[in-house]
């Protein structure tokens, strides 16, 4: 899920959503066909400190680039459920 609050929204949520769109091939509001990711909105997520903000399976992670962002969600275990 990756916020798209104001601060979030400034700070590059855009390109997040751009680079995991180049990676997984997905964007917001769908699922990669084995439904291992599914890319979500939220209007915020109440980091605004860290922005730009994404969650992952509950768990949040702050000031991230695209790079990071796509390393975080490709070090996800095989076995791993989408959120």
């Amino acid at each position: 899920m990756v916020c798209t609050g104001t601060a979030c929204y400034i700070n590059g949520a855009a390109g997040l959503f751009a680079a995991v769109k180049a990676e997984f091939g997905v964007k917001a509001g769908e699922s990669t066909p084995d439904g291992r990711l599914s890319v979500l909105t939220a209007r915020c997520v109440g980091a605004c400190s860290l922005a730009p903000v994404v969650v992952v399976d509950g768990e949040s992670s702050g000031r991230l680039t695209p790079v990071r962002v796509v390393a975080r969600l490709t070090d996800l275990p095989a076995t791993a459920a989408a959120s």
